[in-house]
């Protein structure tokens, strides 16, 4: 039985072994035959991912480790030119009270690197972000006179560097840069300001570096889309010119310039209408009784208050200029006739309360009179006599009957009028002084001429006003035409003026050059350092002055630039090689001189100043010594006692250790005066004297040994 059951046992397993081989032979056949149909279809071949080969990145591409990109490429060698073109997104802001602007703009470089070539069967270029910029070289370019600038970071550094197989580069960015205007805001609001954008190389001179407009003129593109709320964006153009650092030297800069006309409707509105109704209203005081006084201040008053806000509120958005403004002729004429008519007003017053004053003197005069000459007539006959009854008399006169008079009282009354007014001599007085005072007699007659003085003299001024605007903005118009001739056109305008400009240009170009040599031919005269110090300081003087007319010579260098620049516009090729190398030239003629300048007059101060800390330390060496010698010149007392000639030892022990610890001060003096003996040549320090000096001083000796 044990046997049978080995034996089941092990033919159960070999059945299971059969079984295990049978399926996995079945599956392979599937697994084979699947793949087999599949390879009878053929697949397109994907090309390789060049990027997953940190070798054929480096070595066989651009091999940006083989390289030292600290340094400039053709290192050495003549300048590298860089390529620059502009496209302007948009003009975010124009500030007047900071006198700046904010633009955005896409700016591009261009230039060739050999050591970025790489071989291409495609001759593709490769797309880059920021962070290769890090690892080569890029031109420093910076933006002149700006106040803040960043690069866009969103969502990454809008930042694209695009290398082509021969090495050539194109690096772009999106910048926001603020700058500096100078803005004239003598016509404001009327004015039209130009603005510039200034690229320039920080490190690289025109030496290293040649910065130009890629495509000239198109190199500058703006969108169309572009607008201010208050400005007119009338053109962009660009131009370049030579730079010059007294202290680096000369650098190519490119300028974007564009011309902003301002809107005139808005302050229209806002400053010129509200003024104008200001004055009108002021007027309405004339036609109002002069008798209301709290009607007319309160107008008066009110008006005059307006005219202040306005004008505040219209400097509060300016910047604090020292120069007057054309809207600040117009608020400030308005604020005087504003004011001028509450002094009108205040004139009316006080003479009409001088007329009533003077009348009623003058009623009260006549009165006393008619009442001594009535002989006996009436109240109301006496009253009668007066023409110029008050209304308080008149009041008075109420309570009284006007009763018929006879024919006999009538001829009674007219022989007494007659007889008044030939004997009184107060009533020629009364005449006379309404005579006199005839224009005031009515007061409203003041008013009645302001009512067309003021409106004629406010309106001849807007006329005036009016007409000098017209003619500015005509004239910016015809600019505005002038400028919108085709090239063509401009080009055979200016030719005329090319010869006229060749000769400005010779004659500022003589005219410097004529300057820094003659500044030379000086400084030879001056460049010496020998001689005694009276000489050395008039040569010192001299150097000074011509230190100090540097400016003069820097500003004749400018006035030969801008002559330089109309040539380099406006001629042909030819001419502009040749405006170059006279630039070049004269730019090789200042550096030398302004380096001369400044090595003379360095030389010659340098001397100068050692030579005055030399007779410094002289004159402070010569008085220690005569100290000492005063101190033991007087001879030793023998018959001394012991602590008397103890205490002289100690005393002269001490002087000869003060002695001995000025012998390197002598010896530093005796240097600097052969120093200076060698420069100079001045007697007063050569090697004779030198000796005497050491000789005093070691002669002062012999009372130390006797101590």
């Amino acid at each position: 039985m044990p046997g049978l059951e080995l034996l089941l046992i092990v033919a159960v397993c070999l059945v299971a072994v059969e079984e295990c081989r049978s399926y996995s032979a079945a599956r392979e056949k599937r697994w084979t035959g699947a793949e087999t149909e599949k390879r009878g279809v053929p697949l397109a071949k994907k090309p390789p991912d060049v990027t997953k080969s940190r070798k054929v990145k480096t070595e066989q591409l651009l091999r940006v480790d083989d390289h030292d990109f600290t340094m400039r490429p053709a290192f050495g060698g003549p300048a590298i030119p860089v390529g620059v073109d502009v496209q302007v997104e948009s003009l975010d802001s124009i500030s007047e009270v900071d006198m700046d602007f904010t633009m955005t703009l896409y700016l591009r470089h261009y230039w060739k690197d050999e050591r970025l070539s790489f071989a291409s069967t495609t001759n593709k270029s490769m797309t880059f972000d920021g962070r290769l910029v890090k690892k080569i070289w890029v031109p420093d370019v910076f933006f002149v006179h700006s106040k803040r600038s960043f690069i866009h970071d969103t969502t990454t550094e809008n930042i694209m560097l695009r290398v082509f197989p021969d090495g050539h580069v194109l690096y772009s960015l999106r910048v926001t840069v603020t700058a500096a205007c100078n803005m004239d805001f003598s016509r404001f609001p009327l004015d039209s300001q130009t603005c510039s954008l200034e690229l320039e190389s920080y490190a690289y001179t025109d030496e290293d570096l040649m910065l130009y407009w890629k495509s000239g003129d198109e190199s500058l593109s703006t969108d169309d889309r572009i607008s201010l709320s208050q400005f007119l964006i009338q053109k962009f153009h660009t131009t370049s010119r030579l730079a010059f650092y007294s202290s680096t030297g000369w650098y190519n800069r490119l300028y974007i310039n564009f011309t902003l006309r301002r809107h005139i409707f808005f302050f229209l509105l806002q400053t010129y209408f509200p003024a104008t109704l200001m004055v009108m209203l002021s007027w309405v005081s004339f036609w109002i009784d002069r008798r209301a006084v709290p009607a007319r201040v309160s107008l008066g008053i009110t008006t005059v208050l307006t005219m202040s806000t306005i004008i505040t509120g219209v400097n509060a958005s300016m910047p604090r200029v020292s120069y007057i403004k054309a809207v600040d002729i117009y608020l400030w004429v308005s604020f005087v006739f504003v004011f001028l008519s509450v002094l009108e007003y205040a004139a009316v017053n006080y003479l009409s309360t001088v007329q009533d004053r003077r009348e009623r003197k003058l009623r009260e005069r006549v009165r006393a009179q008619s009442l001594s000459c009535s002989c006996g007539l009436s109240h109301t006959r006496t009253m009668m006599l007066d023409g110029t009854c008050s209304e308080a008399d008149t009041n008075s006169l109420a309570g009284y009957t006007d009763a018929p008079m006879m024919p006999q009282e009538m001829e009674k009354r007219e022989h007494m009028v007659v007889h008044l007014s030939v004997s009184n001599a107060s009533t020629a007085t009364k005449k006379k002084g309404l005579r006199n005072f005839s224009i005031v007699q009515n007061t409203h007659v003041i008013d009645k001429y302001s009512r067309m003085i003021f409106p004629g003299s406010y309106i001849f001024f807007n006329l005036i006003y009016c007409f000098l605007w017209t003619t500015f903005v005509l004239r910016n118009r015809f600019e505005d035409v002038f400028f919108c001739v085709s090239d063509a056109q401009v080009k055979a305008l200016v030719k005329p003026m090319t010869q006229q400009e060749q000769n400005e240009f010779r004659e500022r170009w003589e005219e410097a050059q004529a300057w820094m040599q003659a500044v030379q031919e000086r400084l030879k005269l001056n460049d010496n350092t020998e001689g005694p110090r009276a000489a050395l300081e008039a040569r010192l003087k001299e150097t000074e002055k011509i230190h100090e007319s540097e400016p003069e010579g820097r500003m004749k260098m400018e006035v030969a630039l801008v002559a330089a620049d109309a040539l380099l516009k406006n001629g042909d090729e030819e001419l502009k090689n040749h405006t170059h190398s006279k630039l070049k030239e004269l730019k090789t003629l200042w550096e030398e001189t302004s380096t001369y300048i400044i090595h003379c007059h360095s030389r010659i101060e340098w001397v100068w100043l050692h030579w005055s800390e030399y007779l410094k330390a002289h004159e402070e060496f010569y008085m220690w010594l005569v100290k000492v010698q005063r101190v033991v010149e007087p001879q030793l007392e023998l018959q001394l006692a012991l602590r008397e000639k103890l205490w002289q030892v100690e005393h002269h022990r001490v002087t000869c250790s003060n002695v001995k610890a000025q012998e390197p001060l002598l010896e530093r003096l005796l240097d600097e005066a052969s120093t200076l003996y060698n420069r100079t040549q001045d007697p007063s320090v050569d090697e004779q004297l030198r000796t005497n000096c050491k000789r005093h001083t070691t002669t002062s000796a012999p009372g130390w040994r006797r101590g």
